[in-house]
């Protein structure tokens, strides 16, 4: 699933990062995720 420019710009302006809002879209693409499973699936260090 790709985030939209504008779908990131929104979520950055209400004051994401761009760490949270990976993790945020890898959650809403593979639903429920323990974290290690969001780090693997989004980039994000854990």
């Amino acid at each position: 699933m790709s985030i939209s420019d504008k779908t990131k710009k929104s979520l950055e302006k209400i004051g994401l990062t761009s760490y949270e809002i990976r993790a945020y879209t890898t959650l809403i693409k593979d639903g429920e995720s323990n974290a290690s499973e969001i780090s693997q699936n989004s980039g994000v260090p854990y």
